[in-house]
């Protein structure tokens, strides 16, 4: 009987354990609505800047501040953040195994490689919008060159990022050798289907094109065409299928090289190479468009947030039969919802291989084939001996415990059409960036590190537990064990911390224009909350201008999320024991 209760118990913490997402739901759904100001205050009401989170802190409140506009205020903060990125960077090994040791949410947030790259990104943009606002073209010169400075720190970073971890190209050259191909087979055949050197985070092709972008608005053509350049080969040689772009950004970054190339003279062999092997003949067309045009503009749209981490919960048991210990995940949630985590934990931990089926069925025949498919099954036959002597099969037995992991659910399609009107005209967006895959990616890289250091924590903890109440009570005391058991699943957590103000994507459209007045209008049609974001402006530019548009797009609010803000706007209610804390204060 009380095996059964310590199931449901834990089923029932992994049903109500709260994670960072929740925790600032209200501050994302404030930005979603355009009140970034209020977004700022609920996000400072859960997120203290002297905690393990104020590396977050300074992230997401520098974006809230970015978007209401205050750049100064922003930049303040997000250079904080990227002093504390480098002070994490250098922390010990031994830090490293206490923190894996604890509770993960109590350790200091460190962030994300990808992460720490858009802190320059956000800053140089927070420049270069200054730079529009500037009083003079002394101050608004300066501010470029601030902006500039941030381009260059951004390089700084990916060239060492490349090389520590490699470049695209060399992963592309090392897949066309033979025994590599023939090597990457048999990781198939016994299970490893993902290939992790395909999802490493090396260099940010995206990035890149910004630099190119700011070195233009500065007229240094030769530095805007390395930068174009760079970005144009990065996503070649693997960036954009990493991160699911599609060969239009290729080819916009190949026109881009080849305008700064026609500003700058001397390449015209260069040109007429590239224009035929890199260039459809839309992008060909356009080319020929920036002849005829003395402005231009630049629309960068960030659409959405980046997806929120969740928890995926499992139940470790072992059967000392079969000497096996056996994970098996809590499916809960609406049906969705629950589907996403069995197909997280199939991808990520299923035995799928062809020697795991065969040692399953020689251990158990049909029945314990078909049980792997729902359940994570170790043998721990060889290493028994050590797994008694640490005590570790008394703490896993009767009903076992909840282990808990981090995981995302699919990414799935985020507008059907983003699109840019001007004066009548329409033009498509081209996708550039994805930071919801590079999440993705960064966790798929994690995951199996993020599930040894649970089962090691919980155990940890569970064996502990069980030594010190059977040192206390006896052995036969079978009751308090499985409330000790009870007590350490509510502190099974895994973290789900990420910088979630990000967008999931940015896209960009540039389109060659005369100087004067237009009239712009950029839609998206999202899949999800009430579908259409529209908003319209007018602008005015002039000879030689180069007029960069950020605009950040969410999907219409969801009438349960607007009644949220309704909500949050109403005065509390008055509290039961209201007198009572009259009378203490």
């Amino acid at each position: 009987m009380y095996r059964h209760l310590i199931i449901l118990c834990l089923v029932i913490f992994a049903s109500g354990c709260a994670t960072y997402g929740n925790d600032i739901q209200t501050a994302l759904t404030y930005t979603q609505s355009g009140q970034p100001d209020k977004a700022a205050q609920a996000f400072e009401k859960v997120i203290k800047q002297d905690g393990s989170d104020r590396l977050l802190y300074y992230m997401e409140l520098g974006v809230l501040k970015h978007l209401n506009g205050d750049y100064q205020q922003s930049n303040r903060l997000l250079e904080e953040a990227e002093r504390l990125v480098e002070e994490f960077y250098t922390q010990s090994i031994s830090e490293a195994v206490l923190v894996a040791m604890s509770t993960p949410t109590l350790a200091d947030y460190k962030g994300q490689v990808f992460e720490d790259v858009y802190i320059n990104y956000y800053k140089a943009l927070n420049y270069l919008f200054m730079a529009d606002q500037a009083a003079n073209r002394n101050e608004r010169a300066d501010l470029l060159d601030s902006a500039l400075v941030e381009a260059r720190r951004l390089d700084n970073k990916l060239t060492k990022l490349r090389n520590e971890r490699g470049s695209y190209q060399d992963v592309k050259d090392e897949e066309e050798q033979t025994f590599t191909q023939i090597l990457s087979l048999f990781e198939k055949l016994l299970g490893n289907y993902i290939d992790e050197e395909k999802l490493v985070f090396r260099e940010n092709a995206y990035s890149h094109y910004l630099s190119g972008l700011l070195y233009e608005q500065q007229k240094e053509w030769d530095d805007a065409r390395i930068s174009y350049q760079k970005a144009a080969e990065l996503y070649e040689q693997g960036y954009a299928k990493q991160v699911g772009v599609g060969d239009n950004m290729i080819g916009q970054a190949w026109l881009d090289t080849i305008r700064m190339m026609q500003k700058a003279g001397g390449w015209d062999s260069s040109i007429s190479k590239l224009k035929w092997e890199k260039l459809d003949d839309d992008q060909r067309d356009k080319l020929r468009d920036y002849q005829n045009s003395d402005a231009e503009l630049v629309v960068l749209n960030h659409l959405d947030f980046v997806p929120q981490k969740k928890e995926l919960n499992f139940v470790m048991y072992v059967e000392p039969a079969r000497k096996e210990m056996v994970l098996t995940p809590l499916l809960t949630g609406a049906v969705q919802e629950s589907q996403d985590k069995y197909a997280w934990f199939w991808m990520m931990y299923a035995d799928k291989g062809i020697l795991d089926v065969v040692e399953r069925y020689s251990n158990g025949g049909l029945d314990n084939v078909v049980r792997t498919l729902i359940n994570k099954r170790v043998i721990l036959g060889p290493a028994w001996d050590l797994v008694e002597s640490l005590n570790i099969d008394s703490a896993l037995r009767d009903g076992g415990v909840r282990v808990a992991v981090p995981y995302y659910s699919p990414i799935r399609t985020i507008s059907h059409q983003n699109r840019l009107s001007v004066n009548g005209q329409d033009y498509d967006l081209i996708k550039a960036e994805s930071l919801a895959r590079l999440a993705l990616n960064e966790q798929i890289l994690k995951a199996r590190t993020d599930l040894y250091e649970a089962l090691a924590r919980e155990t940890l903890k569970n064996t502990l537990l069980v030594e010190s109440a059977n040192s206390a009570l006896g052995e036969e005391n079978a009751l308090l064990n499985y409330g000790l058991k009870a007590l350490t699943a509510t502190t099974a957590r895994a973290d789900t911390r990420t910088w979630l103000t990000l967008p999931a994507e940015i896209h960009v459209v540039r389109i060659p224009m005369t100087s004067g007045e237009h009239h712009v209008s950029l839609t998206n049609r999202f899949t999800k909350g009430t579908g259409l974001a529209s908003v319209n402006q007018t602008i005015n530019l002039e000879k030689g201008d180069m007029h960069v548009w950020r605009q950040r797009s969410f999907p219409g609010l969801s009438h349960a999320a607007q009644q949220t803000l309704i909500e949050n706007e109403k005065e509390p209610e008055p509290s039961a024991f209201s007198a009572f804390d009259k009378y203490l204060n």
